[in-house]
């Protein structure tokens, strides 16, 4: 006597293969530290950034992004903002940088205290992360990023509900590589709308935070747990199971359709043998 099972008792090979890569930790040994200072040309910042560092207040700098000294930043300086300003055209003001790396920290300083929305795209494979952050938390962090992809990093500040005023600080990005081949910084260019997401300012966030030491500017607060790699992968197993049960039921449509034909051809022939 045969058994025929409905299902195999062992995953195909291509599940089993999704199976291992979703079941695989992968493990990230950063050789490559890279500290991007605030004033590094490869950070974009729009619409505009003015030099104010002078030891009296220059009034003809009036861009949304400001350079002014801050004892104990990274470099002595951190990059600005209160927002958008008139001479800046109203716009959001945003950041973009891009990198390859396994992951990052970007640092403020200890006067932020805006919320930003903190975007991260991986190129060609479209790997995305986004969240709010309480830059009063001192950093953020992302990690398992693909190593060997053009990473873009966005930061857009988001305007107080209350309409108090707040700000912004960037003190530095570091970039920890694996190696040489992985590590890539370029000027970044002007974002454009087929390159990057479009941007959604996100309600602030209800919880309160505590005052930090400066001590701890350069430590890691808040984090990103960048698990896009398996969520992409846990997308290709839903995928592969829905096409699986669509087939198995497209087969039991199709054998109840021929059973149902076999009875009506039966009926007609018994309809025919009592007529003669």
């Amino acid at each position: 006597m045969t058994t025929h099972l409905r299902w195999p008792p062992f995953p195909s090979p291509s599940l089993h293969f999704i199976f291992l890569l979703l079941t695989r930790q992968p493990r990230v040994h950063a050789q490559i530290v890279t500290t991007i200072e605030d004033t590094d040309p490869r950070i974009s910042y729009l619409p505009s950034v003015c030099n104010n560092t002078g030891v009296v207040p220059s009034s003809s700098c009036t861009a949304p992004w400001q350079v002014v000294v801050l004892p104990g930043a990274s470099s002595g300086t951190v990059t600005s903002t209160h927002g958008p300003t008139s001479s800046g055209g109203g716009l959001i003001p945003q950041l973009f940088l891009v990198f390859r790396g396994a992951f990052f920290i970007l640092s403020t300083s200890p006067a932020s205290n805006a919320t930003a929305n903190v975007t991260v795209l991986a190129s060609p494979s479209n790997v995305f992360v986004s969240t709010a952050f309480d830059s009063s938390a001192g950093s953020i962090s992302t990690v398992n990023l693909p190593p060997d992809q053009d990473v873009t990093l966005a930061v857009t500040f988001i305007p107080s509900p209350d309409g108090e005023p707040t700000r912004l600080d960037i003190d530095s990005v570091t970039v920890f590589s694996q190696d040489e081949s992985h590590t890539s910084l370029t000027s970044t260019p002007l974002p454009s709308s087929s390159s990057l997401p479009s941007f959604i300012i996100p309600a602030p966030p209800t919880s309160t935070s505590t005052p930090r030491p400066h001590s701890s500017l350069a430590q890691p607060k808040g984090t990103i747990i960048g698990e896009s790699l398996a969520g992409f992968f846990g997308l290709i197993l839903i995928l592969i199971s829905i096409y699986t049960l669509r087939r198995w039921g497209l087969r039991r449509i199709l054998r109840s359709r021929e059973e149902e034909v076999e009875m009506q051809t039966r009926d007609k022939g018994k309809g025919k043998a009592m007529e003669s």
